[in-house]
């Protein structure tokens, strides 16, 4: 077997600001714009005027990606602690209310909330983002259409993994990630798992009428081609605090990135039936790693742990080879943010507690979750 091509990969994690009540801090716009606008390299601003995206450095090695997420993470937190206010790391705020939630006063901005003013408005969701770049994809952009066309089965169980958002305006939602299940798909532009593309040329045409259409309007799907970067971008993980975990999704998606270009460039292309990955999808969405069945790679039935055992055996030659085998095998005991969440609502719950106090508690934990950093 030739030796794999090792991918660079670089990570976005979007972070909540909070009250000392543990609410979606309110009115704080200017102040997260002079902490990006003096920290570019570290922070970046969002659709929420309360919301700080922390970025990595591109680098080969998911070590270095870890250490900038918590670098990046640490420096939030300090900052956030001299003006008062918690960091809460996240797919939605369970306190969050869309009507009273502000977006960043940016030109940016202004031109989304023109074109979907309610559906902008709505869209109250933390991602963790990956990007992943291969050498071969600037000599060869069919390559990189292949290789996203390939993913597709594989981010549901990323999402799983990550499923962080149960709660929606204080209420649960039956979901393990209603920001996957309903905001990426509902109300954001473009969303959801996208469709199977036939070569580079395609993908341009589309764009292209996308651009045509609607000037302000990116493509938001579960992934996708990042032209700024020359990446593939990962989007549907659900933002999570543990850096462990967020260390686990970027090396699987570097593997899963080299894997499937030395599959393809072998010959073989992996395209999935759109049916199977979107019921995966939801299968994911709804019980995250307490999913009760998924679709495996050949067609039929099986458990969680069967299907996710496949993926990691998938990728293991080539987490073997770039020396995080043993990060990405984490994936075996990771549990979705969203169990450990609601087991806490339920048995506060039971014990009486009000709903509005048990939100609270819940954020409580999330927040410290967030502060433990390396």
């Amino acid at each position: 077997m030739a030796k794999l091509i090792r991918p660079v990969v670089g990570a976005e994690g979007k972070y909540t600001l909070c009250t000392t009540q543990h609410t979606p801090a309110a009115g704080v716009g200017p102040q997260v714009k002079e902490l990006v606008g003096t920290n570019k390299d570290l922070f970046g601003t969002e659709w929420l005027a309360g919301v700080v995206e922390t970025k990595t450095k591109p680098s080969r090695n998911t070590a270095d990606l870890r250490h900038d997420l918590s670098e990046g993470r640490k420096r939030l937190l300090s900052w956030a602690a001299d003006q008062n206010m918690g960091v809460y790391a996240g797919g939605i705020h369970p306190l969050a209310q869309w009507q009273h939630e502000e977006p960043l006063d940016t030109a940016h901005n202004a031109n989304i909330a023109h074109v979907t003013p309610f559906q902008g408005r709505r869209y109250i969701g933390n991602g963790f983002q990956v990007h992943v770049s291969h050498d071969l994809f600037n000599k060869d952009p069919d390559l990189k259409v292949h290789v996203m066309n390939g993913v597709r089965y594989y981010l549901p169980f990323l999402l799983a993994l990550t499923a962080s958002s149960p709660f929606w305006h204080s209420e649960v939602t039956e979901c393990a990630s209603y920001r996957a299940l309903n905001l990426l798909t509902g109300e954001e532009p473009f969303g959801g798992m996208p469709h199977q593309l036939i070569n580079h040329d395609e993908y341009l045409e589309k764009a292209r009428l996308v651009r045509d259409m609607f000037p302000d309007i990116k493509i938001n799907s579960d992934v996708r081609f990042n032209p700024r970067y020359g990446t593939i971008e990962f989007m549907i993980m659900d933002m999570t605090p543990k850096l462990d975990d967020l260390e686990t999704i970027a090396a699987l998606c570097q593997a899963l990135v080299a894997t499937l270009v030395q599959d393809i460039l072998s010959g073989s292309k992996r395209n999935f039936d759109a049916w199977d990955v979107q019921m995966n999808r939801w299968a994911a969405g709804l019980y995250g790693t307490k999913a009760y069945r998924m679709i495996s790679l050949e067609g039929g039935l099986v458990c969680w742990a069967d299907a996710l055992e496949r993926v990691l055996n998938f990728v293991q030659p080539a987490a073997e080879e770039f020396g995080t085998l043993d990060v990405i095998q984490r994936a075996r005991v990771i549990e979705s943010p969203a169990i450990a969440m609601m087991a806490i609502y339920q048995d506060q719950v039971k014990a009486g507690e009000a709903v509005q106090k048990i939100m609270c508690n819940i954020v409580a934990q999330q927040i410290d979750l967030t502060a433990v950093c390396d």
